[in-house]
C-alpha cells in the first residue's frame, strides 16, 4: 500500500475500528487484490515490497534477502 494511500485514507478508516476489524478488513482487501489478474503487479508496485539491496545477508551459503531473527517463545 503506497503511504500517500496510507496516511490519508486507510489510516484514519481503519483507527475507528476496533482493531480486530480493521486488520481482518486490511488483509481481506489484500488478499481479494492480490487474486486478480493484475493485483500482484499492483500490489508489488504501489507497496514497495522489495526490500533494499543493502539489507542481503549470507549465511552458510544460503542468502537472505533481509537480515533473519528467529526466537521461540517458552511454553
Amino acid at each position: 500500500m503506497p503511504d500517500w494511500f496510507y496516511r490519508t485514507v486507510s489510516q484514519p478508516v481503519l483507527f475507528k475500528l476496533p482493531a480486530v476489524r480493521a486488520r481482518d478488513l486490511a488483509l481481506r482487501f489484500m488478499g481479494r487484490l492480490a487474486r486478480l489478474p493484475l493485483g500482484s503487479a499492483v500490489i508489488d508496485f504501489m507497496g514497495h515490497m522489495r526490500p533494499d539491496e543493502r539489507l542481503r545477508q549470507t549465511h552458510h551459503g544460503i542468502e537472505f534477502a533481509t537480515a533473519v531473527g528467529l526466537g521461540r517463545t517458552r511454553w
